[in-house]
């Protein structure tokens, strides 16, 4: 059988809750021996009740800041994850994007149906980084230069990728998107 083990902050926390006990023990025998002292037994319970209350205060002004600071660290840390969500996004887009430009150093004509494959794969490369970062929840972004980015990255992979298709293509894929089939387009 496994035995107790124990983290070193929960350690570190039992550790502050049994000095705290003491400390608060320790100021209650010296409230009570003053009493006792000074024959003010009979007027501790008011006193007793204002300190009960301004120590309840300053716990829950120090519980509401502790939970504001943790607040923001979890907001920074959903912040970094979107954010490099995104960098690794645009990444893949500019990796798609470079791979459609060398595919087209080596075919010099737009692309079509009967384009070679590797060139059809790097516009279908394209075409999915597009969707992807049409995908991406503009609102969410902590920063508006990463929506300006993120636009203007959009619209250079739209751009370059109508700029490899004749618009012959274009026009084709339209009525096929909207049902329109065996139209004849030249």
């Amino acid at each position: 059988m496994k035995g107790f083990q124990m983290s070193d902050s929960m350690r570190v926390a039992s550790v502050w809750v049994v000095w705290t006990f003491l400390a608060v023990g320790a100021v209650g025998w010296a409230l009570m021996v003053v009493l006792k002292a000074f024959c003010l037994m009979d007027q501790a319970a008011p006193w007793v009740q204002a300190i009960g209350s301004v120590l309840a205060v300053v716990a829950a002004i120090v519980i509401f800041n502790a939970d504001r600071i943790e607040g923001r660290k979890r907001e920074r840390r959903k912040e970094t994850v979107v954010l490099q969500a995104v960098s690794y996004m645009a990444a893949d887009a500019c990796s798609a994007l470079g791979y459609l430009n060398d595919g087209l150093r080596k075919h010099f004509r737009p692309i079509t149906d009967e384009s070679p494959q590797e060139i059809r794969e790097c516009v279908e490369l394209v075409d999915q980084a597009v969707r992807e970062l049409s995908s991406i929840d503009l609102f969410q972004m902590p920063d508006p230069e990463v929506v300006k980015t993120l636009i203007t990255l959009k619209t250079i992979l739209m751009f370059c990728r109508q700029a490899a298709s004749p618009l012959k293509f274009h026009v084709k894929k339209a009525y096929e998107l909207l049902g329109i089939i065996n139209r004849k387009v030249d």
